[in-house]
This record gives C-alpha cells, structure tokens and sequence, in this order.
C-alpha cells in the first residue's frame, strides 16, 4: 500500500505512541511506508521523469540536426516517431513547458508541435511570454509545424506579429515563417507588420514575409514586393515573383517583366510562371515579346 510522505511519518508516531494497542495487527505494520521508502519512490519518479526528457531531446536534436542538413528522409522518419511519443506524453510535456528548467522547457516547446493537436496551440502561446529566448524559438516553431497540419488548426496571428521586431534573427525569422502559413486574404491588420519584415536584415524574415504578403492579396503590396525582386538573396527574389503572381494585380506586370532577364534562372522562371498568371497570356519567357504585350495591351 503506497502512502505520501507525510501518512508515513505520521503513521510512525502513532505507532510509536500506541505499541501495546491490539487493534495494530503485524499484517498493517508491514504494509506501511517509511519515509526511507517513499524518499526512494519519488527519487525512482525523477529518474523515470529525467530520462523521459532526455529522451526527447535526444530526437529532438536528431530531428533538427536533419532538417538542418535537408536529409528530409531520416528528418521525416525521426518526426514519426516524435509524433507517437509527443502524443503518447502529451500531459506530460505539456507539464514541462510550464515547470521544467530553461533546457527542458525549449526541449517541450519545440517538440509539442509534432502532436499535431489544436489542444497544443494554447500552452505554446503561453510560453511566447516565457523569458528565456530559446523557449521562444521552439514555441514559434511548433507553431510552424501546426500550421502545416491539413486539418486546419487555427493559430491567432495577432499573437505573432510581434515577434517580427524581436532582437533575435531566429525568432524573427521563426514568427515570419509561421505567418507565411496562416496568413489570411484581407487580413489587412497584418499589411503593416509584412511589409516591415520585407526590410528586415535577415534574409528568412524577408524570405518568409513576402510568402506572406502573397497569401494576404493586398494590390497595394505590390511597391514592397516589386522592391523584393531586387534583393541580393535569391529565394527572396523568387518568392516576391511569385506572391506578385498570387496576388494578380495588373499594377505588377511592369515590374515583372522589368526584371524578367534575372541572371538566376529560376528568379526569371517564378517571374515568367508570375506574367502568365496575371495576364493570362501563353508568352515565351522573352523579355521582348512580354515588352510587346504591354505596349499593345496599353
């Protein structure tokens, strides 16, 4: 019979108090506790507790260090397994996120993403006001991993935006990325933090906010990307093409074709897949013949 801590030194005084009651059988005396013994169980649950955690950071560090290197085969094989476990402890992490030390807390936060679960979203934001700025980090990015979850979990952005001024490039470039996925059309309270982040100095949080600026389709985003199509990083360029192409905004077609001769082929490709979409027409990816298309078309 388990009792607390507390029940067992109690039950030591009474007993001691008491040995000549004849209600005490031998059989109760053997079932109670010492404190000796429980101090053992509950040293056995911080073990068990530990090990749980590093555990999970073991994966977590080997998911990551994939991701990093784009082995997205083993990355997607180790995030299989972190789903099952992450769902398997979801209470249990979920208590760790809260009350762990720094280490474990950004090891709960990066890893409660793989859940999958909407259940996840509350506690991640929670921990958005956590002090430590690795915690963030791994916030931002399970956020990011829900965001990609087809069953439409709903992550508020309101809640992010903020973090598109933080000091660190990571977690700039993290919030950027989840915004990129959530960003709805019309959600015009998000125009002034995109259009921002496409002058940030990291190129992720330009890469990401322009992805993002494509999702919203505002016309008047077109001046922020059309400038995106001169940035010296490649994928920014790319992805300011084709949110220019998302938000099919006749306005852009100038800019477009003004930088169609992009000395990097798949800037000019996106820049070209972009003149078809607004414009509707089946022109080769030649500058001439599109310079053509916009003097007849005006």
């Amino acid at each position: 019979m388990k009792t607390s801590l507390w029940t067992a030194v109690l039950a030591v005084i009474i007993l001691s108090g008491c040995a000549s009651d004849p209600q005490t059988t031998d059989t109760e005396e053997k079932e109670m506790e010492t404190p000796a013994e429980v101090s053992s169980t509950l040293a056995e649950d911080s073990r068990v507790r530990t090990e749980r955690r590093l555990q999970l950071e073991r994966s977590m560090d080997q998911w990551w260090l994939a991701f990093q290197r784009q082995e997205y085969g083993k990355a997607d094989g180790v995030a299989a397994a972190l789903e099952t476990y992450v769902n398997k402890n979801f209470d249990a992490v979920v208590g760790d996120l809260k009350t762990a030390s720094p280490r474990f807390r950004k090891v709960a936060a990066a890893s409660l993403g793989f859940s999958g679960k909407q259940e996840a979203v509350a506690p991640l934001l929670v921990a958005l006001r956590d002090p430590f700025s690795d915690v963030l980090f791994g916030s931002l990015l399970s956020l990011w991993r829900l965001s990609l979850q087809p069953d439409n979990i709903i992550i508020p952005a309101n809640e992010i935006t903020t973090f598109l001024r933080h000091g660190d490039p990571g977690i700039r470039s993290n919030a950027a990325m989840v915004l990129a996925h959530i960003t709805k059309k019309g959600d015009g309270a998000l125009f002034l933090p995109l259009t921002s982040a496409m002058e940030d100095s990291n190129a992720k949080v330009r890469v990401h906010a322009a992805a993002a600026l494509g999702a919203l389709q505002d016309p008047d985003a077109v001046p922020f990307l059309e400038k995106g199509l001169d940035d010296k990083m490649t994928l920014v360029r790319i992805r300011s093409a084709l949110a220019l192409g998302r938000i099919q905004s006749r306005r852009a077609l100038r800019g477009l074709v003004d930088h169609l001769e992009d000395p990097e082929v798949d800037v000019s490709k996106a820049i070209h897949k972009s003149l078809m979409r607004i414009s509707g027409q089946r022109i080769d990816r030649i500058k001439k013949e599109w310079e053509s298309y916009l003097r007849n078309a005006h």
